[in-house]
Formats: C-alpha cells, sequence, structure tokens
C-alpha cells in the first residue's frame, strides 16, 4: 500500500516535509505554486487527500499586514515546521522576507490562524529552523546573522551576528542557555564545508565551534527532517536525493534517489525513506 501525487512541471518544489499523524502521515510541501507557497498531501493508510493553501483563504492575519502575501512577484524564501503550525518566509525575489506562522486545527487539518512575525526590514531569511530543547523558539538566519523569535507570542528576541556569510542552518538545539546550530554558507572559501556555531542568545556573541567535511562533489542544499540517532541529519541535496548525513564522520548514505525535473512526484508508501 502506498499514495502518490503529482505536482505540475512548471511548478517549484523547494521543500518537502514528512510528518506523521494519528492515522497515517501527512506531506507537507513549499515552493513557488500557481495556489501559493505551501501544499498539505494526506494519506490515512486507505485513501488520499490533498489541500492547497493560499493567503486570501479569509483566514484572519494577526498582525500589521506582511508584504510576502502572496502577492503578485513575490517567491518562496524558507519554511519550518512547528507544533501544529508552520512558519513560512516570503518575499519579493530579490527583497526582504516576511515571516508567518499558519497554525492548523488539530482535527480537521485546515489552516485556522495566520500570524506575521516581525522582521528588520530588507532581512532576506534564507532559512528557518525550530530550536530543538526550547519550546516556542524559531531560528531563522539572513546575511551573516541569525533571529530569533518566540513564535508563541509572536516576538523577535534577538538577532545576532554570525562567524559565516549567508548561512543555511540545518539544524538547531538548546543545551545549558546556549543555542547550537549546524549550518552551511555558500560565502566559504571550501563550500563543501558545515560549521557548528555556538550562540549565546543574552550576550548575542556566536563562535564556530568545528567544522565539517561533505564529500567532493556533493553540494548540501538544507535539512529535510531533523537529527536521528544524535548524530546524523536526513539531508537533501542540490540533485534532489535524500541522505543519510553523519556530521561528525561526514559519510553520506543515500536513502531516496532525486525526482525527475520534467515534473516532481511525491511518494509514501512501505518502502523506508
Amino acid at each position: 500500500p502506498g499514495a502518490s501525487w503529482e505536482i505540475p512541471k512548471h511548478e517549484e518544489v523547494c521543500d518537502l516535509f514528512l510528518l506523521t499523524c494519528e492515522v497515517g502521515v501527512q506531506v507537507m510541501v513549499g515552493g513557488n505554486f500557481t495556489t501559493g507557497f505551501l501544499k498539505f498531501f494526506n494519506y490515512d493508510g486507505v485513501s488520499t487527500s490533498s489541500q492547497n493553501h493560499s493567503w486570501d483563504e479569509g483566514v484572519a492575519l494577526v498582525g500589521d499586514g506582511f508584504h510576502g502575501d502572496g502577492c503578485h512577484g513575490d517567491s518562496y524564501h524558507a519554511m519550518a515546521v512547528l507544533p501544529q503550525a508552520v512558519a513560512i518566509a516570503t518575499g519579493p525575489s530579490d527583497g526582504g522576507s516576511s515571516v508567518c506562522k499558519v497554525t492548523m486545527s488539530s482535527t480537521a487539518g485546515h489552516v485556522e490562524q495566520q500570524t506575521r512575525l516581525p522582521v528588520p526590514a530588507a532581512q532576506r531569511i534564507g532559512s528557518l529552523q525550530q530550536v530543538e530543547g526550547c519550546a516556542g523558539c524559531l531560528m531563522g538566519t539572513s546575511d551573516n546573522h541569525v533571529l530569533l523569535w518566540n513564535h508563541t507570542a509572536g516576538v523577535l528576541l534577538r538577532h545576532i551576528n554570525l562567524p559565516c556569510a549567508h548561512p543555511t542552518c540545518l539544524y538547531a538545539a538548546s543545551a545549558q542557555g546556549l543555542l547550537f546550530a549546524v549550518v552551511c554558507s555558500p560565502a566559504e572559501e571550501h563550500q563543501d564545508r558545515c560549521s557548528l556555531v555556538a550562540i549565546n542568545p543574552r550576550t548575542g556573541r556566536s563562535l564556530s565551534l568545528q567544522k565539517y567535511q561533505v564529500p567532493q562533489s556533493s553540494s548540501l542544499a538544507r535539512c529535510a527532517q531533523g537529527v536521528i540517532d544524535g548524530s546524523r541529519l536526513l539531508v537533501m541535496q542540490d540533485n534532489g536525493g535524500l541522505y543519510l548525513w553523519d556530521f561528525f564522520s561526514g559519510e553520506m548514505e543515500l536513502v531516496l534517489l532525486g525526482v525527475s525535473k520534467k515534473s516532481s512526484s511525491v511518494t509514501s508508501g512501505k518502502e523506508p525513506l
């Protein structure tokens, strides 16, 4: 038994998250679609369903409005899955981002509320991650900065410099008052390296602790699904394939081949991911 959904070839898939539900699974897809920036695919073990999310569905927006609201010319920037919600950054392709938290119903799975999160002017958000071990904390990266929000209260907590340029955060966690993030930066001299960065949210200081080597001819894109066994990330590479990456040994194991560039296909079944 399994399920599949087709996405038209003219639509761009940027991120994909596989979520477990009480019954079956939900696949959340972020990208640039004719209907907006989010698609939800559901499979209960027997039947499938899908839902397109757009900003003009009549759901109230909490806040003072935001420029990444699905207007013509806006594009998808980044996304992170939160408890019963998703944070998504959108905006002009050559401009700053707006970040919106979309809260979903725990029973019906439909969108209940959209809340704008404050972003400094002209800041383009390159990645979003929920901080593991710190309830309500959302991390975003922009240029050589990291932004920290309390997404429950809808407030920006800190705006901190990072020791790398244009970082993409692959994973973030908190421990003993510090934040630790695995980031990759295309602006570094060696593009095949990622860094483990420690951040003190109280003092606003950050420090690069260690760099990790990614196999040659591999260009690490972004994290697809958290940490596994404490030392491995499930990551999506530029070729569209999913890999298990041990960020201590640097070894990578292919678990899912990339899809054709002609069209995108999302599949869920009993085959191991």
